[in-house]
Parts: C-alpha cells; sequence; structure tokens
C-alpha cells in the first residue's frame, strides 16, 4: 500500500486539510473590521512540513500474493495424493523464437507458493479461424513439420502434437540437447523459456494476428526430478516410495495452467477478454467438469486410476485435449471432435472402427450411460450452443457410415455429394440440429403391444425422452406430497399428492365408463402410489431394511368401481379410496392393507408405474410428431396403445408421520450426473422408476432372480464392476433380456464411493450406523439379503465367458447355484391379511456387510476371507444365522485414528484421491 504522495512525501489527505485550513485562516483575517476590502495579496511561502499522519489500514491483499511458500522437495507422498496444486499463468512472450512463459504455482488449499518445481509439460498451439462454414479449430507447433534442429532435445523430430522437450545428455552426463529452462524465483513463481524453435515448423507457419495457447502442465508436487540440472538426469519426479526416478508418476492432483493470448511484436502478448474486459478462453464448446460428470477425474490415470485419460494424470483440462488432438494428430483420426464423437457414439456406430491408437480395439465397445443426442451434457464451455454448427467432421463422426463424397445412394448423403462445409448450414442451421438431435428414444418394438406373443410387458411402448427433455408441445408433468399417514385404528395407510401440468394442480376427469376414462385429456395412464414399511423378520424386531410394501394404480382407484383398466377386480392388497381435490391435493387411502402397529420406516411415493399391460404410464397422446395408436380389441383387450410421448416424472416420496425414514444412502442427482435420467437410456423400467432411494422398495432384501440377490446393494455394485472392476464370476441377472452387465465399462474411479454413495454411508462412519446416546446404530437390525430361493430350472446354465447364446427362453443361473435344487420359498408378508411367510432355512443368503462388498469383490479369497471373519455369501440361512459378521472390527469407523493410512478402514481400502 503506498501511503505518501511520490512529490512531497506526505499522505495527500494531510495536506488537503492544512489547504482548509488555511482558507478558514483568510476568511477570518478578510471578517476583521476597520479597513477597506482590498485584493487578495499573493499566496505565501509554503510553511514548513507538517507531521506524517498515522499509517492507513493495510489494503486488501493483491490476486497475486501467496501466504509464504512450500519447498517441493519437502513434501512427501501424502501431500502428492492429498493436496491439489492451483496456480496461473501471467504472461507470455512469444516475440522470439523460443515462447517465454511466467507463471505461478500454489497450494490449492492454502494458496501457499510452490518453489523447487523443475519439470513441467510446456505445449503451445495456434487458432485457426472459421472460414467458410468451417470451425475454427487448434494447429500445434510442436508437432509435424518442427525439424529436429529445431527441437534439439527431443529424440526424433515429433510427428503427433506433444509437450516441449527436456533437456537430453550424453552418456558422459555433457548436454546433448538443450529442452526447456526454468527460471525458479523461489516465491511459487517461475519463468520457462522453451527449448524448440517453434517459429521454425514449416507446416504451422507463426501468425502474431491469431489466437494463441499455451498451457503448462504442473504434477511433480514430491520429490521432483532433476531436469537440467544434474547431467544425466531422467525428466521426471522421484518416486516418493521408493526413492527412484520414474518416467511416469500419477500425481492425482495436478493442474493445467491455461492462458489465451494474441502475440506482440515486442514483449508479453495480450490476454484474451471477453466483452466485460474478463480474462477469457477461445473456442470453449466443452468443459473438463461435463466430463467429469461421468469421468469423476478425468485426469486420473494408471495406477492409481483407470486411465481415463491415457496420459498418466498430465491432463487435467479439455483446454489442454484440444492443443494435441488437432487435425495433425494420427492424421486427423485423433483430432478431439472425431476422436470424443466416436468414442461416446460407441454402440450405435453403424460402422465398425478401431480407435485411432489401435490395431485391436474398436470405438463401438463403448456404452454410453444415456441418450447421445443430449449434446448438451458435454457442451458446457462459454460458447453457447455449439453443437448446433454443422461440419463434415463433427457430423460424420457420429454418422460414421455416410459418405459424404457421395450424393443420394445408399451410404451417401442424402443431400448430395460435399467437399466442404460452405452449404451445410442451408439444410440443417441451429433449427433443424436441435430438432433432429432431441433425446427422445422410440417405441421398443419388443413390447408386448407390438409383439403380443413373447413380448415385453415392462419396457416402453411411447416415445421416451430423456432427462429435462421436453418436446414442443409436450406438457411437463410433475408430483408433489403433501403428507403421508397410517390409521392408527385401521392401520390403512393413506398419501395426500397431486399432479401437475406445466407448474398447474391437475383436476382429473370425473370417470364413465362412457365417457371420460381416463385422468387427464390428452393422455393415457397414470402413476401408482406406493407404501414400504419394515416388519419384523428373522428374529429382528424392527429391521433397518424394507421387506414389505403395497401399492395401487391411481387409475384404478379412480374409476371407482373396486376394478382395473382391463375390468378384473382389484387384489385385495390394492382396494382403496380417493377424495379431493383439496387445494389441488387428492388423498388415495387403500382401505385393503393393513400396516401393523410395530412396523418402521413407512414411506410413501408417487410415480413407479411402468407395466404395459394394466399399469400402462403416463402417456401423452395429442402430439403430431409423437402419434398414438390405440391397441386393437384383440390386443390386451383394446386397453392401451403404441406410440405418444412419455416425460417420465420424477417420482417422489415422503416418509409417514410419526415415523422415522430409512437411512439415505445414495444421491439421485449422482446417478443422473452420468446417466442423465435413470432408466431412459439404459433403459429399465420405462424410465418410470427414477429415484435411486426408492428404488429399494423393490428391491429389497428378500427379492430373488435365477439364484442371484435382486437386493439394490449388490446389484448395482454387481454391475458397475462389469468389464473394469474387481469382479471374477459375470453378474448375468437379466441376461434373457439382453444385458450383459459383465461388459459394463465403468467410466469413473471405482474405488471413489462417493460417486454414488452420500457421504459416510458406504463406510459406517455416519451416525445411522455409529450410533447416539439417544439414537441406536442400525447395524444390528441390517437383514440379510436373500440370494437363492424357490426352484432353480434344472436347464439353468452359467456365463463363464460371457460368449455364450443366451436367448430369451434361456435359463441363466448364477454360478453359486445348483441346476434343479429347491432352496424353499423367502420371506413375505401379505399387506391385506398381515400373515407373515418365514423365509426357508434352506435359502441361500449373504449377511449385511458382504452382501455389499461381495457385489464387487466376488473372488474365491475375497469370499474366503468374509466368511472366515463372521459373514456369509451364498450361504444356506441356517449356517449364517449361526454367526455374526465380524467386518467392522477392523474394517469400521473407530480404527480410522489407530491404523491411519496401513489398515483398512472401509474408506481407506476404497481411497482414490
Amino acid at each position: 500500500m503506498k501511503l505518501f504522495d511520490d512529490t512531497m512525501n506526505r499522505p495527500p489527505t494531510h495536506w488537503t486539510k492544512l489547504a482548509a485550513a488555511g482558507l478558514l485562516v483568510a476568511a477570518a483575517l478578510a471578517g476583521c473590521g476597520g479597513g477597506s476590502d482590498g485584493a487578495v495579496g499573493p499566496a505565501g511561502p509554503a510553511g514548513p512540513a507538517g507531521a506524517a499522519g498515522a499509517t492507513g489500514p493495510t489494503g486488501p491483499a493483491g490476486a497475486d500474493k501467496t501466504t509464504g511458500t512450500v519447498d517441493a522437495a519437502q513434501l512427501g507422498f501424502a501431500d502428492l495424493t492429498n493436496k491439489a496444486l492451483a496456480g496461473k499463468v501471467l504472461s507470455v512472450d512469444t516475440s522470439g523464437n523460443q515462447p517465454v512463459v511466467n507463471f505461478q504455482v500454489v497450494m490449492k488449499d492454502t494458496n501457499e507458493g510452490v518453489r523447487g518445481l523443475r519439470t513441467f509439460a510446456l505445449h503451445i498451439a495456434q487458432q485457426k479461424p472459421a472460414v467458410d462454414g468451417s470451425a475454427s479449430y487448434w494447429l500445434n507447433y510442436l508437432a509435424d513439420g518442427l525439424p529436429l534442429t529445431a527441437d534439439p532435445a527431443a529424440a526424433a523430430a515429433k510427428v503427433n502434437p506433444s509437450a516441449d522437450s527436456v533437456t537430453s545428455f550424453n552418456a558422459d552426463g555433457t548436454v546433448k540437447g538443450q529442452g526447456y529452462a526454468v527460471t525458479d524465483n523461489g516465491d511459487g513463481t517461475y519463468a520457462v523459456k522453451f527449448g524448440a524453435n517453434i517459429k521454425a515448423n514449416t507446416k504451422v507457419v507463426y501468425d502474431a494476428s491469431l489466437t494463441h495457447r499455451v498451457v503448462v502442465g504442473v504434477r511433480s508436487v514430491a520429490v521432483p526430478g532433476v531436469v537440467g540440472k544434474t547431467a544425466g538426469a531422467y525428466a521426471g519426479p522421484l518416486n516418493p516410495l521408493t526413492g527412484a526416478v520414474i518416467a511416469q508418476f500419477t500425481n492425482t492432483n495436478g493442474t493445467n495452467l491455461a492462458y489465451d493470448f494474441k502475440p506482440a511484436a515486442t514483449g508479453v502478448g495480450a490476454v484474451l477478454k471477453d466483452s466485460a474486459g474478463n480474462a477469457t478462453f477461445a473456442r470453449d464448446n466443452v468443459t473438463v467438469a461435463a466430463c467429469n460428470q461421468c469421468h469423476m477425474k478425468l485426469e486420473y490415470g494408471f495406477p492409481r486410476g483407470n486411465n481415463t485419460s491415457g496420459h498418466f494424470g498430465s491432463r487435467t483440462d479439455t483446454k489442454t485435449c484440444v492443443m494435441c488432438h488437432t487435425p495433425q494428430n494420427t492424421a486427423g483420426k485423433g483430432d478431439f471432435t472425431t476422436f470424443i464423437h466416436k468414442l461416446h457414439m460407441g454402440e450405435e456406430l453403424k460402422k465398425t472402427e478401431l480407435l485411432f491408437w489401435s490395431t485391436t480395439l474398436n470405438y463401438n465397445e463403448v456404452k454410453y450411460p444415456q441418450d447421445v443426442r443430449n449434446c448438451a451434457q458435454c457442451h458446457k464451455g462459454s460458447v453457447v450452443n455449439s453443437q448446433l454448427t454443422p461440419t463434415l467432421k463433427a457430423c460424420g463422426s457420429c454418422h460414421n457410415a455416410v459418405d459424404f463424397s457421395l450424393g443420394n445412394v445408399a451410404g451417401g448423403h442424402i443431400g448430395g455429394a460435399k467437399a466442404d462445409d460452405k452449404t451445410c448450414a442451408l439444410c440443417h442451421d441451429a433449427a433443424d440440429i436441435g430438432l433432429n438431435h432431441v433425446a427422445v428414444i422410440a417405441p421398443d418394438p419388443a413390447n408386448v403391444f407390438s409383439t403380443p406373443v413373447g413380448g415385453n410387458n415392462n419396457t416402453n411402448a411411447s416415445y421416451l425422452a430423456a432427462v429435462g427433455v421436453v418436446p414442443s408441445g409436450a406438457a411437463k408433468i410433475t408430483y408433489a406430497i403433501s403428507s403421508v399417514t397410517r390409521n392408527a385404528t385401521t392401520g390403512n395407510p393413506s398419501i395426500v399428492f397431486k399432479l401437475m401440468k406445466d407448474g398447474a394442480d391437475v383436476v382429473f376427469n370425473t370417470y364413465s365408463a362412457t365417457g371420460k376414462t381416463e385422468l387427464i385429456d390428452g393422455f393415457v395412464g397414470s402413476p401408482s402410489v406406493y407404501f414400504a414399511f419394515s416388519v419384523a423378520q428373522d428374529g429382528i424386531a424392527a429391521p433397518a431394511d424394507y421387506n414389505a410394501s403395497a401399492s395401487t394404480y391411481i387409475k384404478n382407484i379412480w374409476r371407482g368401481d373396486g376394478k382395473d383398466v382391463k375390468g378384473a377386480a382389484l387384489a385385495a392388497a390394492a382396494v382403496g379410496t380417493i377424495t379431493g381435490p383439496v387445494a389441488g391435493y387428492y388423498t388415495i387411502t387403500l382401505t385393503g392393507v393393513n400396516v401393523p402397529a410395530t412396523a418402521k420406516m413407512l414411506t410413501g411415493g408417487v410415480g413407479y408405474t411402468y407395466g404395459l399391460a394394466t399399469t400402462l404410464p403416463l402417456t401423452q397422446i395429442n402430439l403430431a410428431k409423437y402419434p398414438y395408436t390405440a391397441n386393437a380389441a384383440t390386443v390386451n383387450s383394446g386397453v392401451g396403445g403404441v406410440g405418444g410421448l412419455s416425460v417420465p416424472a420424477p417420482n417422489v416420496w415422503k416418509v409417514a408421520t410419526g415415523f422415522t425414514g430409512r437411512r439415505l444412502i445414495t444421491d439421485t442427482a449422482k446417478c443422473n450426473a452420468c446417466h442423465g435420467a435413470l432408466g431412459v437410456k439404459p433403459t429399465f423400467h420405462a424410465g418410470q422408476r427414477n429415484d435411486a432411494q426408492t428404488c429399494t422398495f423393490c428391491h429389497n432384501v428378500n427379492r430373488t432372480n435365477s439364484g442371484w440377490p435382486v437386493n439394490i446393494n449388490y446389484d448395482v455394485h454387481a454391475i458397475h464392476n462389469g468389464k473394469s472392476g474387481q469382479r471374477t464370476n459375470k453378474f448375468s441377472w437379466e441376461a434373457t433380456a439382453g444385458a450383459k452387465f459383465w461388459e459394463v465399462g465403468y467410466p469413473g474411479q471405482l474405488k471413489n464411493c462417493e460417486g454414488c454413495h452420500i457421504a459416510g454411508m458406504y463406510d459406517f462412519s455416519n451416525t445411522a450406523y455409529v450410533g447416539t446416546a439417544t439414537v441406536p446404530s442400525v447395524v444390528p437390525n441390517l437383514l440379510m439379503t436373500t440370494a437363492a430361493s424357490g426352484t432353480i430350472n434344472a436347464a439353468g446354465f452359467q456365463i463363464i465367458t460371457g460368449l455364450e447364446t443366451v436367448l430369451s427362453t434361456s435359463s441363466v443361473i448364477s454360478p453359486f447355484v445348483t441346476p434343479g435344487t429347491a432352496y424353499g420359498v423367502t420371506f413375505s408378508f401379505n399387506a391385506n391379511t398381515g400373515v407373515t411367510v418365514p423365509a426357508a432355512d434352506t435359502t441361500l443368503v449373504l449377511s449385511p456387510i458382504s452382501a455389499a462388498c461381495s457385489g464387487c469383490h466376488d473372488s474365491k479369497i475375497a469370499r474366503a476371507h468374509m466368511k472366515s471373519n463372521g459373514g456369509s455369501v451364498f450361504d444356506p440361512r441356517t449356517e449364517a444365522m449361526a454367526k455374526t459378521e465380524q467386518c467392522l472390527v477392523c474394517h469400521g469407523p473407530a480404527n480410522n485414528a489407530v491404523f491411519n493410512d496401513t489398515v483398512p478402514t472401509i474408506k481407506l481400502v476404497h481411497r482414490w484421491w
């Protein structure tokens, strides 16, 4: 802070005060009586300097001010893995042949400058502007066209784009080729001079009029290497565990510092700014934050990660990706647009194509976890709607079976042969592109209406919209719940709810067999109301898992005649009444259900419906683009139809008054960060069961299928551990429906349990598990997960290789059951009569914690470990009931402080950071 005026060596405010005082004195003298009012005389000489004023308060810290420094050489392995780096480029000077970059590196959490770093990844490229309909693109100076003489530290002339080379040495330790040179200012700031003469590239001609980008990759936090300092030293960091210098050490908390600028003839260039005067970036179409919705951290690599980026943690931002994945990369095959579009189009590509760097792997093996037409999932940069500009490259990368050099012939372009992008937008303007990329999937041709014999009753017969997609003219339906209650006398559960159409309360039609037969004009079908709770089981009086439920189709209750949509009498537990609306809300009471007074966790919800034959989901049928054809009288008794549009409303739920809800374990928003909308694509439950918390209504501890548990904790773990996980046995449940879960490749970090889980709900550190003085732990009340019940088909077979032929008529069973064996009945509770049927002793079960763990860790060794410590994995119920899991003795949260980083609390075993 400047406290003194440069010329007078005094605080400016002090001079102001003296001037004001002089005016007051002059006024007093002029006011004295007596003499005439003569002219004001000349100003007298300046008086002596007054005493310096008090020092003012310290001003705010400047943008670049750090809170001290740390020496990189003193940072250990824990720092490398636990602490993130940050920083920024301060300036770039490209007026010489070798760019000079000034930048700052700090510890992200403390803002301390990091001194002592020696190895960096340096990138520089120019941006070619958009011309004649073609999009702008980047060209890297450190690529083909740069002779070896201009890059003396490189082993060979570069072909594909890369980073600047580090200094190389001869065998005798003398410098062979000078790479980039680093000046460490000791305060966290650095000046680096490129080793390459970028202006010597004959294929990327230096043009100071173009926008340029420099990226500095920083990741060598712990004990960096000694590039250019010690003759013969390798250009990599030291492995902090072994002390050895290694080629690739994955620092998962590194950073890329990006800087876009216009070069100057002399000195530093001018940073690129937006209309508000803030630093910005060119061609900012996608963001790494959008990528990380699925990938968690795009830069994660081997050995601690899944090597998503393929660059061992060094490429942390899409702003860096586009500098190497340019048209220069592998003859254009590695271009960012081409590569990323093909990769995410994956199995939907019409033509099989090898990954651009591989001779064995192809793009078609990738299974994208949502509708690929939801372009906005990735296109979230500052360039709004960047996906609406058509080019042969962008369009052809997804529509790879179209040969644009051909006209309107098979395999050609229906609009005529195209050699460039000049006229693409004449037909494919932004409106057209948007219209043709609406994420709405067509009716499943295998639905039971289109295929009455052998068709699927639980798929979508309508057009099905993805999350956030409400096509033009379509209505957006949402649900709301006011309350859920249990009648203390009758035990009947009630739910007070409403439907809203485009935000306005929906008033249901009045039913008439000859008049209004649908709840809402322009729609068919309805949602359901659902109640879930727990009753005593396996000697546990108050289970902490749902094991009982009751539901009814709202449209059936609305009819008021005790019949379903086909005219059949409702099941006793589905009978009920409806009243209202009151302030928009209706009340449904299930009069045929008696929730016991001892029941726990009673929760009610709205949504869930997807059975086509008798419980058709709510579907809009008055949209010309999504035509609806009602079934003929010979198909499903004339009930329902094919087509129309379903925009699945998010399921809603509420804990009943006077009850404590089931612990919340997962977060639907985390699921949808990758899936867009649960159940739309990949399609399950026709998108109607879309809330992670209430998946447990059905996927509870007692549901089984072909020797597999259908409990949510086992299933979700097993599915996401498909192709790239820990499982040794292929999870084949639903194989006869075409689901090959063993082929699922998880795009994030499998060890990052918080990718799905609420913090504390997977490592048993939440108070629900630990317990408090007033609220006991739920652990003793967790129920066993049933895996096998009933009689296993004698013709059943296991999936061993994944290449077995599986037909819809096949019987695929788990490897833990024997064909033809009768395992007995599973537990059940009749919500109408209140009768409980206990599970047979011969049913196979998994103990509560082992069920969750074995969904991922199912090898013989893992199962033996669980069993030897009191767990059960596909064991007879009587055997399991005689044991008690001891998992939390070692793996419990109480051991965090005891074992620190060396022995396996659940959180530490799944450590990903």
